[in-house]
């Protein structure tokens, strides 16, 4: 650690390496803020779009409740939490205990079935089936013994 360092720690009680930690932090918030590809718009030109009505707003909600309630206790709860909450797909899988790949599969097949409840269909792309594991049913487990390399 350099004398500057030292006597700011010295004078202010500060560790140095979180000031050093918070300036990385803030130099790389800086990069990706000028190098971000969002076009920021306007408040005047933001407001002069078509703005639902709060009856519409209410309408697509409750369509939306309606649906979620037609998935599986397993893949709403994926969704919900996944992308009504925002958590990451590891804060999800350690949430629900099951692995991040089972996590990414219910995502997928859940937004499946909520496109084509919601008619909102994507193209060229049917709704996955359901599985066993998405309908919590019990799994076969196949136990593999270690390979014969002889």
């Amino acid at each position: 650690m350099g004398p500057h360092l030292r006597r700011l720690a010295a004078r202010t009680g500060h560790r140095p390496s979180a000031y050093a930690r918070r300036t990385l932090a803030n130099l790389r918030i800086d990069t990706w803020r000028k190098h971000r590809n969002e076009v920021l718009v306007g408040t005047d030109e933001f407001f002069s779009g078509t703005i639902a009505s709060a009856a519409q707003h209410h309408a697509e909600r409750d369509a939306l409740v309606r649906a979620l309630l037609q998935l599986t206790e397993r893949r709403r709860r994926v969704v919900v939490l996944r992308y009504l909450l925002d958590l990451s797909e590891r804060e999800v899988a350690d949430d629900l205990n099951i692995s991040v790949g089972t996590v990414k599969s219910t995502a997928s097949r859940g937004l499946d079935q909520l496109r084509a409840l919601l008619g909102e269909q994507a193209p060229h792309r049917q709704p996955a089936p359901m599985t066993a594991r998405d309908r919590n049913e019990p799994q076969r487990v196949v136990h593999r013994g270690p390979a014969d390399h002889g």
